[in-house]
């Protein structure tokens, strides 16, 4: 027997080698804009992408897509439509959604932790209702599973670590569970040039 993959569910991940020195520089920066933007001291639609301040990341940023699109043999170029940052606080979260309207979504984690709150993607495939092993996110319980049984994957809120996806891929965040954790994440969806 052999197995085919025709369908994968890809996820490109990308640690930016200035992080550090990014973070210090946007940190303070962002407060600022949060301060005066932010709707309800998570959110806080800024386009980033549009600010001279942030060039650097944001080119950097759009390479990485641009070399995670070539993984799909896409020809075209692409380039960001729309960014906002998000700084997390206890009890804080991002519920389900995907972001219509673009091809590729990006999150660049400004602040986090290994031990953070965890950024969530749910699988694309319907619901399984002959589910076999009763798994559910909520569960916890897919240690036992492989690439093609997991219903979620998720990754730890990195400093200065990147993650790229397809923008109908439906994901999330963990809520926040301790006040002193630092969460601060820049995303992007981008489109062809």
């Amino acid at each position: 027997m052999f197995i085919e993959l025709f369908f994968p569910t890809v996820i490109g991940v990308s640690d930016f080698d200035k992080t550090d020195q990014i973070e210090k520089q946007y940190y303070p920066y962002l407060q600022n804009l949060k301060n005066k933007y932010s709707r309800n001291g998570t959110f806080c639609y800024y386009e980033v992408h549009k600010d001279p301040f942030f060039k650097e990341l944001t080119n950097w940023i759009t390479g990485e897509v641009n070399k995670f699109s070539d993984k799909f043999n896409f020809t075209d170029t692409y380039i960001p439509v729309e960014s906002w940052f998000n700084e997390y606080t206890k009890g804080t979260h991002q519920s389900v959604h995907r972001h219509a309207g673009s091809v590729f979504s990006a999150v660049y984690y400004l602040k986090g932790s290994e031990n953070g709150a965890r950024f969530v993607f749910k699988t694309p495939l319907p619901f399984d209702n002959k589910n076999p092993e009763n798994n559910s996110v909520k569960k916890n319980n897919e240690s036992h599973l492989n690439q093609f049984s997991w219903t979620s994957a998720s990754y730890a809120p990195k400093k200065g670590r990147l993650l790229m996806f397809r923008s109908f891929l439906e994901h999330s965040t963990d809520t926040v569970g301790d006040e002193r954790e630092q969460r601060l994440a820049i995303s992007f969806t981008f489109d062809k040039k």
